[in-house]
């Protein structure tokens, strides 16, 4: 049985602002989901690969699940990584944006997540340095969960990093045409922040603090 750890409570303050990246990953996951290349049409992009579009806003929605159940906890523990993906997502999304706009691939729908990654990195970056200090109890996972954490580092960090760096190639490696270079990246940018918190989670080796990654 794993050992509870000693938790600290969120206050109001850090549970409204963490609506901001709840809604973000709402808004910014279900509708390429559901839509898939309508999306893109929508927005301004060629709307080409669906299946890409849906994988992007598949890996989004998860950043506002767990957000949810870890608000619904009201506790920072097993909030924490979470929160370091949610801010390593956000830094590569601004990496995503910035690209776009230097190569004049830009919309509406760019600046608006520009802006929105800022400010949730802002968000996360003051959350994770408020409790900077907060206790944690000794490790707890075994050796086969630590492997499978391992394996979710390479994984996601493969298609974190791939995708960031050589989004047309990669996507046209496996079939697909890769118009869509601002997606594709941040699909690769959601990938990231899976690979970090599964680093973190190793380094961890909490259950309290891992259940919810």
């Amino acid at each position: 049985m794993k050992a509870t750890a000693q938790v600290s409570r969120l206050s109001n303050l850090e549970r409204a602002l963490l609506v901001l990246p709840i809604l973000g990953g709402v808004v910014f996951g279900a509708l390429p989901f559901l839509l898939g290349g309508g999306f893109g049409k929508l927005v301004g992009f060629p709307g080409n690969d669906t299946f890409i579009y849906r994988l992007a806003g598949a890996a989004t929605f998860g950043y506002a699940v767990s957000l949810i159940l870890g608000l619904m906890q009201n506790e920072w523990e097993p909030l924490r990584l979470v929160v370091v993906a949610t801010l390593t997502f956000n830094l590569a999304s601004i990496l995503a944006c910035l690209m776009a706009i230097v190569s004049g691939d830009t919309n509406l729908l760019v600046y608006l997540i520009f802006g929105t990654s800022i400010a949730i990195s802002a968000i996360t970056i003051w959350l994770l340095n408020s409790h900077k200090t907060s206790a944690r109890p000794a490790p707890d996972l075994s050796v086969g969960e630590t492997r499978m954490l391992w394996l979710g580092v390479v994984l996601s960090g493969a298609f974190g990093l791939l995708p960031l760096l050589v989004p047309v190639l990669l996507a046209q490696l496996v079939g697909y045409k890769g118009t869509d270079v601002f997606l594709i990246r941040q699909a690769g940018a959601a990938s990231l922040g899976y690979a970090i918190m599964a680093y973190y989670a190793i380094r961890s080796s909490v259950w309290h603090e891992v259940r919810l990654p």
